[in-house]
Formats: C-alpha cells, structure tokens, sequence
C-alpha cells in the first residue's frame, strides 16, 4: 500500500459511475484467471468480467463477458463478494464477484484476453491488482466479503474488508423488483380516512342488526375457511408432485453425481475414447475407470505404509462410475458438441464408441488422402451383400436360389473385402458354408446391429426361394460308400469329404493351374463346369479392378 495520503470517500453516500463483474471459474484445485489484452486493467491477471451493459443484469453480463473473453458459460454463478472502487482522477466502480464450477464450452484465447488454469496457491498476485491479493485467497476458501478500496491509478491508498457478510443484490441491480414493491397508492393508510363515510354513526343500528345476525352464518363461513384449507392442501400436494417429479428425473438422469463431478466424467470419457486405438464399449470405459481408481487406491496404500504423504488426485468418487453414468456422459458431450457445432461426434459401432468427424466435414478430410480412392460395389455383389444382411446366416446355395446366378466370384470379392464372414456349416446334407455379415459391414454402413437396416423387420418376412435339399436315405449311403470303395481313382477321399463340396473344389483346383481359394483357406463351393469357373474369376476381377 501506498504512503500517499488516501481520498476521503463518504462511502455511505457514494455511488458508482460504472457497474462491472468478476468471475472465477474453479477445476479441482485451479482457478481459471486471463492476462488482459485491452481496457482498464490491460496487461494484468485477474479473473475474466468487465463492465454491465445497458439493459442486462450483473448475472447476465458476467455469462456474456465470460463467454466473450475465453469462450466459457458459467453455469449456476454464486455471487460472493461486493467490491468498490474509488480512484483518485474520479473513476468510481462497483464490481460484483462470482464464483463456480461449472462451464460448458472449449477454452479459446481471444482478442480480449488470454486465458490460464493456475494453481490456487500458486496465483500470481505480483501481476494483479494490489486489493486482490486480501480478498481473493478467502473468496477460493469460501468466504463472502465486501470491499472498499481508493486507488490512485494502479497503487493502492486504503482498504477496508468486511469478511463473512452476504452479499445481496443492491438496488441498481433490481430496479424492477423495487417498483414492484413500492406502496398501492389506493391502500395506503393516509387514504383510508378518506375512504370512511362521514354518516357512519348513524349507520351503528344496522351494523349492529348484521352482528346480531352473524352467528347463524357462522357455519358458512367456516366450511368455507374448510374449503379455503383444502384448496390450499391440494396446492401443497401438488407442488409436492412437482417436486417429486422433478427429483424422479433427477434420478432419471442416472449419473448420480453432482455438476461439476459429472463434468469431469465427460472429460475423462472423453479423452480416454480418442486416445484409444481401437473403440470402447461402454463396459471397456467403466473397466478402465475402476482400474485407474484401483492402482490410485494401492499407490496411497503404500505411501501410508510408508509414512508418506499420498500426494496423488482425489479419484475415489470415480469407483461409483457405472455403465449408466457412461452413457449419460457420452450424451452430454454429444450435445455439447452439437450446441456448439463441432467438427466431430461420438458414436457407437459394433465394436464400440469411436469419435468420427461429421459428414458434412468429408469433402475436407478426404483431402488428407489423396490417394484413397472410395471401394464401391457393383450390383451384382450389393444384391448378394444384401441378401446375406437380411437373411443371414445362409448358404451360398441359398443365395444362388434367390439370384438364379452362381455367386462364386462375388463371395469371393466380399470375404476378401472383409463385409462378410464365414458362420460355421450347415446342418443340411453336405453340411455346406454358412455366410454372415462382419463387423466391418456394420462400421461401414454405420449402424451397431442389423436390426438397425432400413426396413428390417418387413423384409424377413418376406418368403424367398431356398435351394432345394434332397434326401439321402441310409441305403443309397451305403450303395455310395461301397461304390466309393471300388473307385480307384479318389483313393483318398472319406465319405464325410465326399458329400462336403469343398472336396470336389479341391479336387477340381487341383487339376488346374488357377486356384479359387482365398487366403483365409475358404474354397468356392462351385458345381458349374470349368468355363464357368474362368468366367466368375475373370467377372470377380473386374470389379475388384474397377473398384480399386
């Protein structure tokens, strides 16, 4: 403080030129302050706020100016503190100071002012104003205060704290409720005189006359004072539905945690499904977040043992995460993405969360690559894709009966390109190949299931041709084994290889140079002659070159 001598202010008589607000954003043991870029203050740390505009409330000044300065909208502001300025060249200020914890919004260093999370006890009051440094500290602690300080330009004259009031919102702030509450000229007590009849005396016979009657309705009166009760019970008992109806979705929400800790589950949820490498289920997130708060929990153990000091975060609240709390956290910040207009999104895909850039951002991002060009598929290869999609599993016998073509090359191409898979066998005669969908199919075309397929349920209803299955009696079995057995040709072959028709593949591959088996070891299952062959291999390799 300065030795100068301070301005004498008759600070019950005074008023403020100018009406302003300060805001202090706390995260965990932070506080968010800015460096100023212009006007009063320029070059200084303080918290973001500046002057109340016209029109608006200090509440509503200190929302848009925290928004203006660093991109922030503070959310449930506690005003904790009055502050009033005096300067030596006549400047007169009244500021009011809020605090919170919750914000929604992305920190953004603007041309106003550039902003930092500091320390609490690590806040540099060297690069303040001078009173902050006897007010701030208690304010972060959680006391109310009022202030009253004379400056001279930027050195302090005097000061004078009051610690432990609570601010209330003064008169400048509430012009309107003061006016609502000023006196009704017509029920004022000067007026009632007036309002008395002169020849009331001679009136006392028939008022008397009303006395006397009074008693008979008396009952009157209290059943309506009855009534009176009961409407007033039946508005309790409603407010009380609201109130339990409010709590009831409270509880609906799900997370069960209070703002700022739900907060702070977006951001971790958040950061930890973009640094992932592969998607996150939901039970993958809560999993990661209950061993996090294990080691945490271990860690301090072994510092007790010890004798030391567990100087690590305060994650214990993070044991109570569960798979609904996930989910609400995963909603929250896709709408906050949305409100905003971000680039990106989380969204779910069979595997798990992903964060994907919006559709409207492709023409951007495909400039990265250059070289990809998109894999597209030709009709006959979508019909068959699709058919697999709605009615799977199935065989490829199956499919060639709702196509009426052989589908050899096109399963080929779409088990190569990863969009279907193979099921496992059927229980029919030759226990052929069952095909399904892979979880590349449902990340490509962005949905998590198949149920998820445009008109799902009407199409499986909708009766298709099947391959025709003939019976093999016994007999005709034992006829086909020792027929076998005479056949000097196939010396190798078992009757379980015989009815399989990835025998007869191999056999036929083998008597040629081109071979139809893929790299994951499937062989075609292919009866039609050899031209046939070579064509849906040559058919198979033009789409795979058109498409590339």
């Amino acid at each position: 403080m300065s030795d100068q001598a301070a301005i004498d202010v008759d600070w019950d008589n005074w008023t403020a030129e100018m009406r302003s607000m300060l805001v202090f954003i706390r995260r965990e043991d932070e506080v968010l302050l800015i460096r100023k870029k212009r006007g009063l203050g320029e070059g200084k740390i303080n918290g973001p706020g500046g002057k109340v505009d016209e029109g608006e409330t200090v509440e509503q000044a200190a929302v848009r100016e925290t928004e203006e300065e660093v991109g922030l909208i503070p959310k449930n502001l506690e005003r904790c503190g009055e502050l009033y300025f005096q300067f030596k060249d006549g400047l007169s200020i009244h500021c009011t100071v809020f605090m919170t914890e919750i914000y929604e919004g992305k920190l953004t260093e603007t041309d106003e002012a550039k902003p930092m999370w500091v320390k609490v006890d690590e806040i540099p009051f060297d690069e303040m104003w001078e009173d902050d440094q006897f007010w701030l500290p208690q304010v972060l602690a959680g006391d109310t205060f009022e202030g009253y300080f004379t400056f001279d330009d930027d050195t302090m004259l005097s000061k004078d704290l009051r610690f432990g009031s609570d601010p209330e919102p003064t008169e400048a702030d509430e012009p309107d409720k003061d006016a609502d509450e000023s006196p009704d000229p017509v029920n004022t007590p000067e007026e009632e005189p007036d309002s008395k009849d002169e020849d009331a005396p001679d009136e006392e016979p028939d008022s008397k006359k009303d006395e006397e009657d009074a008693p008979d309705e008396e009952p009157d009166s209290e059943e309506d004072d009855n009534a009176d009760d009961a409407s007033v019970e039946a508005e309790a008992s409603d407010d009380g539905d609201e109130e339990e109806d409010i709590d009831e979705e409270d509880e609906e929400d799900g997370h069960g945690f209070d703002d700022a800790t739900f907060l702070q589950l977006q951001r971790i949820v958040e950061s930890l499904i973009m640094a992932s490498e592969t998607p996150m289920t939901i039970a993958s997130l809560v999993g990661t977040i209950h061993k996090v708060v294990s080691d945490q929990q271990a860690l301090a153990q072994e510092a007790a043992k010890e004798g030391e000091a567990f100087t690590g975060p305060d994650v214990a609240w993070a044991a109570e995460v569960g798979e609904t709390a996930i989910i609400a956290a995963i909603g929250a910040l896709n709408a906050s993405y949305e409100r905003e207009g971000r680039a990106f999104m989380l969204s779910e895909r069979a595997s798990g969360y992903r964060m994907f850039t919006r559709p409207g951002f492709g023409l951007w991002v495909r400039g990265l690559f250059p070289d990809q060009k998109p894999q597209r598929l030709r009709p006959p290869a979508l019909e068959t894709l699709a058919i697999i999609a709605y009615r799977q599993p199935l065989t490829k016998a199956d499919i060639e009966a709702v196509r009426g073509v052989s589908v050899d090359g096109v399963l080929k191409m779409l088990l190569d390109r990863n969009l279907v898979q193979i099921a496992g066998r059927s229980d029919a005669p030759g226990r052929p190949l069952l095909y399904e969908t892979s979880d590349m199919f449902l990340d490509h075309f962005g949905i998590r299931t198949v149920d998820e397929l445009p008109n799902a349920d009407e199409l499986r209803k909708v009766e298709l041709p099947k391959a025709e299955v003939e019976a093999e009696p016994e007999a005709e079995s034992d006829e086909a084994s020792s027929e076998e057995d005479k056949d000097v040709s196939e010396p190798d072959e078992s009757p379980a290889e015989e009815t399989d028709d990835s025998a007869d593949e191999e056999d036929d591959t083998a008597e040629e140079e081109d071979s139809s088996t893929d790299d994951d070891g499937h062989v075609d299952e292919d009866d039609s002659s050899e031209d046939d062959d070579e064509s849906s291999e040559e058919d198979d390799g033009h789409e795979v070159k058109e498409s590339v």
